[in-house]
């Protein structure tokens, strides 16, 4: 007994061929529709690969532009504010010079004159504390840390309540401020007599003695 199956080949390949023109057109359909060449690893993993890369370096970059431009805002905030106490000060100091004019001024203007400049210290500490971009207080302080050094090699011992933790090699110090002389003062009165006794000061700095 034999056994046949009844099949049409045109048939069959008219099908795959209907199939396969099917699969193109949604595929076709879906580019179009969403304006990409690749929309999944099976289009051309290697080519997805590289545009994942490059939409996350300008994803990347857009941040980096809104970081930069956030800045700027802030900077332009501090400039606003530290210009009012620039003028604030200049003024400051014209009512000084003026006030040291004692030849001329009598005790109620020079009185007028301090009572300004009070009003002035109290106008810079309110600029101060007050001038924030966002949260952020910009001239309180409060965004600066507060630490404690001590030996030849700028050691780092302890912080204030505002530091940070360091990392595992400690924390790179940058000394903003130019160094100053060291002085001493003290409340025992220079007279004659001890000037006559052969009186003595020694000071010692550095590994240095003056006497």
């Amino acid at each position: 007994m034999s056994l046949r199956i009844n099949h049409n080949l045109s048939a069959v390949n008219a099908h795959r061929n209907v199939v396969n023109n099917s699969s193109a057109q949604q595929k076709t359909m879906e580019k179009l529709s969403s304006g990409l060449k690749i929309n999944r690893a099976a289009d051309s993993p290697a080519q997805l690969q590289i545009s994942e890369n490059l939409r996350a370096q300008g994803a990347g970059l857009r941040q980096a532009i809104d970081n930069s431009e956030m800045a700027v805002s802030l900077m332009q905030t501090a400039e606003g504010a530290l210009e009012e106490v620039s003028r604030a000060l200049v003024q400051a100091r014209q009512l000084a010079v003026h006030a040291g004019n004692e030849g001329v001024n009598d005790p109620n203007m020079m009185l007028a004159d301090q009572r300004e400049i009070n009003n002035i210290l109290e106008q810079v500490n309110r600029v101060a504390t007050s001038t924030q971009y966002g949260h952020n207080y910009l001239l309180d302080g409060s965004r600066a840390g507060n630490g404690v050094t001590t030996g030849a090699n700028l050691e780092f011992v302890e912080g204030g309540t505002e530091a940070h933790s360091s990392s595992v090699g400690g924390y790179d110090i940058e000394i903003n401020n130019a160094a100053t002389r060291a002085t001493h003062s003290g409340t025992v009165g220079l007279s004659q007599g001890v000037i006559d006794a052969g009186e003595q000061i020694t000071v010692s700095e550095g590994g240095r003695t003056v006497n």
